[in-house]
C-alpha cells in the first residue's frame, strides 16, 4: 500500500490515495466520519470499506549498523543485485556510505528489523566479530592496531609488476575469487611492485599461498611454451633485475584512522607528494583499510614514517600545545635535519641553505614561474620550504651550480634594489644584506653533500628515437624507471638523454634502451637512407630531360616541374635503411665495404649494365590516381646480375638490422616522377581539391602512359654502390653519399 505525504492546501478537498494513484475528492462527498481528514489511504486489495485515515500511517525508523568496509561487497552483490533485492523485499532504504559512517536502514520498524537480520545473516560467514565490534579510538595510531576483526593482520608481498595482471585476472576475476575464498582484502600496487593482503591470520596465509601458486604456475607455463632462448633469457634478466632492485628496499605498514588520511595526503596530494620527494619513498594510502604502506630504502622509510607520525600527532594535539612556538620551531629544525639525512643517500649532489623569508617569493615567482624556469634550464629539482626558510637543490653537479648561481643573483638583485632605496636613510641595511648573502654562500659550501652510490650518465639518443623510448603516454619510460630504479630524462631539443641512479641500475637502463632502439620497433619510423646504384651516364640524363619536357608540354592537372626527378639524382633503389644513430651509419658503410669483394665476385668480369625501357606506375590498378611513375630496369639478354646483387645486399643488411625485409620480390626501377617532392607553391596553384590539405596529391598518368609506355632511355654502366641520404643532395644535385664502393 503506497502512502504519500499530503501537500494539500485546497479548502474542502481531501486526497484519497489508492495504491500508487492519488485523487482529489470534495470532502462533502465523503462519509461524515472522514470529514476532518486531509488524507485517506485505501488498500486496493481489500474491499472498498477498508479505508484508513492518514492519522493511522505507520511511523518510519532508521537503524544503524557498524560494518567493516571490506564486507560491503557481500551486501551489495554483483552489480548491486543483493542490496537491490533486499530493498525490494523489505520495502526499506539501505545506504552503504563509501567513505565513513555506519550502514543505515530506513523503513517501518518491522521491515527495518527484517532488513537488519538479513544483512547480519549475509556477512556472518565472513565476519568473526559481528555484533561484538571493538570501538576504535581515532585519536591515536596505536589504538587502530586493535582492529575490527580478531587476529586481523596485514602483510605486503614484493611481486614484479608484470605479474600483477596474472594475479588480478580478467576484469579482476582472479583476485575477487581469492578474496571471497580467503575472506581477505587484496590491493595491487603495481607501480611500486607491491601486493597488500589484509584479513585474519589464516585468511592472509591462504591468500599468500594462492598468489605464490599462481605465479609459480605462470612461470612454469611460460618456460614450457617458450622455445626461444632469447625470450627465456629476457624473462630471467627481468626477474634478476627485479630481485636486485628490491634487495635494499624495505616496506612498513602503518595503521592509521581513515579520517586522518586527508591530513597525510594534503590538498591535491601536496603533502604526501612532498614527503615522497624528500624521502625518496613510495607511499600508498589505503583509506578503506585504514592503512598507509611505505616502501623504499631503510633511511627513507624511517624518515617518511616519522613525518607521517608527526602529522598525526599534530592533529591530535590540544590547541594549547599547537600554539607553543618554541616546540614547533624545534620540531621544524629536527625535520630539516632529518630531510637532509634522507636526501643524502638518494641524490647525486644536494645543496641546502637558508634564505631570507622575504626572498622566497622572488625565487618562486608568480604561480611558480621563476623556480620552474630555473629547474627547466638547469635540469635540477628545487624545493622551497617556506616554514623553514630553506631551499634544497638536487641534481647533477653542473646543474646544481647553475641553479645556485641563479638563486644567488635573484637574492642579490633584490638586496641591491632595496639598498638603493634606503641607502640615504639607513646605511646599516646594506651591511646586513651583504652579510646575509655571505652566510648563504657559506651555508652552501658547508652543506654540499655527494652520494657516491648515485651517479648520472649521458647517452646519445637522436631525437626521432625519443618517442620509441617514451612510449604511448610515457608507458615505456615509466616501466624502465620502475624496473631499473633509475630516472631517465630525454631532453626535447637535444639528441641527449640523462640517466640517474646506481651504476647497476644505469647499466640495466642502458641495456633496455639499446634493446628498444635495435628492435623491429625502429621500422615504425620513416627510413633515413637507401642503398643506391647511381645512373651517371650523360646520354641517359639527356634522355630523361627530354622526357620531362615532353611531359610538361601535356599540361596535365597535378603535374608540375617540382615532382619531376632531377636527372643528376637518377638511381636504382635496392632497399630502404633506418640509420638514425651515427654508429648505425658507420656500421652500414663498413658492412657495404666488407661486402665489396663478394659483390664483385657476383658481377664477375662482365661490365654491369642496366637498360631503361618503358615506363609504369606503382599504382598499376588505378593510373588515374598515381603518385610514382618509374622506368623499368632490364639487363642484356640472359643476365640477371643486378637482381642477384640486390637480393644479396637485402639479405646482409636485414641480418645486420639496418633494413626490414619485405614479403615481396625486389622490383628494380628508376623513379622519374614522385609527388612526395611537390613543393608548397605548385601545390596551392594546381590543387583544386580544397579538402586535400597535403601537398602530396595524385595525378592522372593515363596520357603519359599512352604516349610514352614504350620509351627507350638506353643502356647505362653501373660503376658504384652507395649508402645515400634521403632528401639531401650535394652541389651536383646527386643524393648525398655517406660512403660507397666501386664496382669492377
Amino acid at each position: 500500500m503506497a502512502q504519500v505525504e499530503s501537500l494539500n492546501c485546497m479548502k474542502d478537498i481531501t486526497i484519497v490515495h489508492v495504491g500508487k494513484r492519488n485523487f482529489r475528492v470534495p470532502t462533502a462527498s465523503l462519509p461524515s466520519k472522514y470529514s476532518s481528514c486531509k488524507d485517506i489511504y485505501v488498500d486496493k486489495e481489500s474491499d472498498s470499506s477498508n479505508i484508513k485515515a492518514g492519522s493511522t500511517k505507520e511511523e518510519e525508523i532508521t537503524l544503524e549498523l557498524k560494518i567493516p568496509r571490506y564486507l560491503y561487497g557481500y551486501i551489495i552483490g554483483r552489480g548491486g543485485s543483493t542490496v537491490k533485492q533486499l530493498r525490494e523485499e523489505t520495502k526499506t532504504k539501505i545506504n552503504l556510505p563509501y567513505h565513513k559512517g555506519p550502514v543505515t536502514i530506513t523503513g517501518t520498524k518491522d521491515k527495518a528489523e527484517i532488513a537488519k537480520k538479513r544483512i547480519e545473516d549475509i556477512i556472518a560467514p565472513y565476519n568473526n566479530n559481528t555484533g561484538n565490534e571493538k570501538s576504535i579510538n581515532d585519536t591515536k595510531i596505536e589504538d587502530k592496531n586493535k582492529d575490527n576483526v580478531e587476529d586481523y593482520e596485514t602483510i605486503v608481498l614484493n611481486i614484479f609488476w608484470r605479474l600483477h595482471r596474472i594475479i588480478i585476472g580478467s576484469r579482476g576475476s582472479t583476485i575477487i575469487q581469492i578474496q571471497e575464498e580467503t575472506k581477505t582484502r587484496i590491493t595491487s600496487l603495481s607501480y611500486d611492485n607491491l601486493i597488500v593482503i589484509s584479513g585474519t591470520k589464516d585468511g592472509v596465509e591462504m591468500a599468500k599461498k594462492r598468489i605464490e601458486n599462481i605465479i609459480e604456475s605462470y612461470n612454469k607455463t611460460e618456460n614450457e611454451k617458450s622455445n626461444d632462448t632469447k625470450i627465456e633469457d629476457k624473462m630471467k634478466d627481468d626477474v634478476e633485475s627485479f630481485k636486485e632492485s628490491i634487495k635494499d628496499i624495505e616496506v612498513i605498514i602503518l595503521k592509521i584512522p581513515g579520517r586522518l588520511h586527508g591530513s597525510i595526503i594534503g590538498w591535491g596530494g601536496s603533502i604526501v607528494r612532498q614527503i615522497k620527494d624528500e624521502t625518496k619513498t613510495g607511499i600508498n594510502a589505503l583509506s578503506d583499510d585504514n592503512l598507509v604502506v611505505i616502501s623504499g630504502v631503510k633511511d627513507g622509510v624511517e624518515m617518511a614514517k616519522k613525518r607521517i607520525e608527526d602529522i598525526i600527532e599534530s592533529q591530535n594535539k590540544p590547541e594549547s600545545e599547537k600554539s607553543n612556538d618554541t616546540k614547533i620551531e624545534d620540531k621544524k629544525k629536527d625535520d630539516v635535519e632529518s630531510i637532509n639525512e634522507s636526501i643524502k643517500d638518494n641524490e647525486e649532489i644536494t645543496f641546502k641553505f637558508n634564505v631570507p623569508r622575504r626572498s622566497l617569493g622572488l625565487i618562486i615567482g608568480r604561480g611558480g614561474s621563476t623556480v620552474r624556469k630555473i629547474k627547466d634550464e638547469t635540469n635540477t629539482k628545487i624545493t622551497a620550504l617556506s616554514d623553514e626558510s630553506l631551499v634544497i637543490i638536487s641534481g647533477s653537479k653542473d646543474g646544481v651550480e647553475m641553479a645556485k648561481k641563479q638563486i644567488e643573483d635573484i637574492i642579490e638583485s633584490y638586496n641591491n634594489a632595496g639598498n638603493e632605496k634606503s641607502f640615504n636613510n639607513n646605511t646599516g641595511i646594506e651591511d646586513n644584506k651583504n652579510e646575509n648573502i655571505g652566510l648563504i654562500r657559506e651555508s652552501i659550501r658547508e652543506k654540499k653533500e655527494v652520494n657516491e652510490r648515485y651517479v648520472t650518465e649521458s647517452l646519445d639518443i637522436p631525437q626521432p628515437l625519443h618517442g620509441l623510448i617514451i612510449g604511448r603516454g610515457g608507458s615505456i619510460i615509466k616501466q624502465i624507471n620502475y624496473e631499473t630504479r633509475t630516472r631517465i630524462t630525454l631532453l626535447p631539443d637535444d639528441n641527449l638523454a640523462t640517466i640517474s641512479g646506481t651504476k647497476g641500475g644505469i647499466e640495466r637502463a642502458k641495456k633496455r634502451i639499446k634493446e628498444i632502439i635495435e628492435s623491429d620497433s625502429i621500422f615504425k619510423l620513416p627510413p633515413t637512407h637507401f642503398i643506391s646504384l647511381p645512373l651517371t651516364d650523360p646520354h641517359i640524363q639527356r634522355k630523361v630531360e627530354d622526357f620531362k619536357s615532353n611531359v610538361l608540354e601535356l599540361n596535365l592537372q597535378g603535374v608540375d616541374k617540382s615532382i619531376l626527378i632531377n636527372s643528376h639524382s637518377l638511381h636504382i633503389t635496392i632497399g630502404m635503411l633506418h640509420l638514425y644513430r651515427k654508429q648505425d651509419i658507420e656500421g652500414a658503410v663498413k658492412l657495404l665495404k666488407d661486402l665489396s669483394k663478394k659483390l664483385n665476385e657476383l658481377i664477375g668480369k662482365r661490365t654491369l649494365v642496366s637498360m631503361l625501357s618503358g615506363i609504369a606506375v606503382m599504382e598499376e590498378k588505378d593510373p588515374v590516381k598515381s603518385h610514382v611513375l618509374y622506368a623499368r630496369v632490364e639487363e642484356p639478354a640472359g643476365q640477371n646480375t643486378i637482381e642477384k646483387l640486390g637480393e644479396f645486399l637485402i639479405d646482409k643488411f636485414a641480418e645486420a638490422g639496418y633494413l626490414r625485409r619485405e614479403n615481396r620480390p625486389l622490383k628494380l626501377h628508376v623513379t622519374l616522377i614522385n609527388t612526395r617532392h611537390r613543393d608548397e607553391h605548385s601545390a596551392s596553384s594546381n590543387n583544386n581539391n580544397k579538402q586535400e590539405e597535403s601537398n602530396r596529391y595524385p595525378f592522372n598518368a593515363v596520357s603519359i602512359l599512352n604516349k610514352f609506355s614504350n620509351i627507350e632511355f638506353g643502356p647505362n654502366r653501373l660503376e658504384s654502390i652507395h649508402i645515400s641520404k634521403i632528401a639531401e643532395y650535394d652541389e651536383n644535385g646527386r643524393h648525398r653519399s655517406e660512403g660507397g664502393i666501386k664496382l669492377s
